[in-house]
């Protein structure tokens, strides 16, 4: 269920970006629920019969909202920087990930890098991802607040 609600979430912070309702909106909502619906059908039966295959639809989907989610928040935020997004929270995760897949069996002396991989997929990769959108987005409305600031003075003060 994991990736289930880690779909979820980003699909409803892509929706929440959204600027406009209109059939493109309303038809990427409804792949965003399809894909929920595939995860919610296909990673139960690829665990059950230990076949990571299944895993692949769940990709898809998580690159398409990923997609969406930096395309919508360039729109919002109009900075190039937006781009370092998915390359921490998906490439940087997804690296780590593959080293620590090499550490995967109990018995290696090794075993313990498997934690430290696991932690800095979540760490160095989605929440890299994450606080690099929130920055972009707070540093956008701080700038917008303080230029606007600036604008209220010099008009107050060329009232004087």
């Amino acid at each position: 269920m994991f990736y289930f609600f880690l779909i979820s979430g980003f699909a409803l912070w892509a929706d929440g970006l959204s600027q406009e309702t209109n059939t493109v909106t309303n038809i990427i909502n409804i792949v965003f629920a399809l894909s929920l619906l595939a995860v919610f059908i296909l990673y139960p039966i690829g665990y059950k019969n230990d076949d990571p295959s299944f895993k692949v639809p769940i990709y898809i989907a998580l690159t398409l909202v990923f997609t969406v989610l930096t395309y919508r928040g360039y729109k919002l935020i109009q900075d190039w920087k937006i781009i370092f997004f998915p390359i921490f929270s998906v490439g940087v995760n997804l690296s780590f990930v593959s080293i620590l897949e090499n550490y995967t069996d109990p018995n290696n002396p090794d075993f313990a890098y498997n934690a430290l991989f696991h932690i800095l997929h979540d760490l160095a990769g989605t929440e890299a991802g994450v606080a690099i959108f929130t920055w972009l987005v707070y540093q956008k409305g701080i700038l917008q607040t303080q230029k606007n600031t600036s604008d209220e003075t010099q008009l107050s003060e060329s009232k004087i």
